[in-house]
């Protein structure tokens, strides 16, 4: 399997390693898991998102080592004809209820971005 990291997910992986330092080896973990079953039970399919989305966009409550009953969302996407999963987005449910759809369209329409 491989596994893509979009730029504003490695932004987001910044951010909050400042608060929660296991995260980079939480990432790794998260990996292992979603190699062995992409579409995990615990992942979401996130509807809504329009016909102009090519694949199947997933949400999944992560955890992480300094987060203890507390949780961190994933947002990825996964292509089977290629065996690949593109992180989208990573964020902590206590600073932001729900995934940025904005941000999930742009990722599937570059173009978009420089437009405004």
């Amino acid at each position: 399997m491989k596994f893509i990291e979009t730029p504003p997910f490695k932004k987001n992986v910044k951010e909050l390693t400042k608060r929660f330092r296991a995260l980079p080896a939480a990432i790794e973990e998260w990996k292992v898991i979603l190699a062995v079953a992409p579409t995990h039970y615990l992942a979401q399919a996130i509807s809504g998102l329009g016909n102009e989305i090519p694949l199947p966009v997933y949400k999944m409550n992560v955890t992480c080592h300094n987060l203890i009953g507390k949780r961190l969302r994933l947002i990825y996407t996964y292509d089977a004809p290629n065996e690949t999963i593109t992180f989208i987005e990573v964020y902590f449910k206590g600073d932001k209820e729900n995934e940025d759809q904005n941000l999930i369209t742009q990722f599937f329409n570059p173009t978009d971005n420089n437009e405004e």
